[in-house]
């Protein structure tokens, strides 16, 4: 169960959304939703990431490169958040990352069928590293946060 804890950790960074992902009837076509939504989602998919590639769960080389590239940008990931959240308000910020948690929590379970350990691990990681990947191409043109 220490995959859920990671998980549910990771959503209260929260932070992304695919540029295809739904968006959220209440808000429309309000653009700072859909970047809250994208960032919020990156967020949420970089600590699931982060939760199936501890050393214990075998990663590959690939990875672990990976989590290394991520981790040089997952600043300006949650910097781009906050600045959206501030924008549309706390209500909009409770409903994104409620939309996102929903998609984050399906994730974590598709794979139960596995057995726990590397195998569950190894399936996730192939499901969130294009996602991942995504997201690392977005944060490349993002501002970096103040020092």
């Amino acid at each position: 169960m220490k995959l859920m804890t990671l998980l549910g950790l990771s959503m209260a960074l929260a932070a992304a959304g695919d540029a295809h992902a739904q968006s959220i009837p209440k808000y429309g076509e309000d653009a700072r939703i859909g970047y809250l939504r994208q960032d919020d989602r990156c967020q949420g998919y970089i600590g699931a990431f982060m939760a199936v590639t501890e050393d214990r769960l075998s990663p590959s080389a690939e990875d672990q490169a990976l989590m290394a590239r991520m981790l040089q940008f997952t600043d300006r990931i949650v910097y781009e958040a906050h600045k959206y959240a501030e924008q549309v308000g706390s209500d909009a910020v409770t409903d994104v990352v409620t939309h996102v948690t929903t998609e984050i929590n399906q994730l974590a379970h598709k794979y139960d069928n596995l057995p726990e350990g590397a195998v569950r691990a190894a399936a996730l990681r192939a499901d969130i590293a294009p996602v991942i990947r995504d997201c690392l191409d977005r944060a490349l043109v993002m501002d970096k946060p103040p020092e």
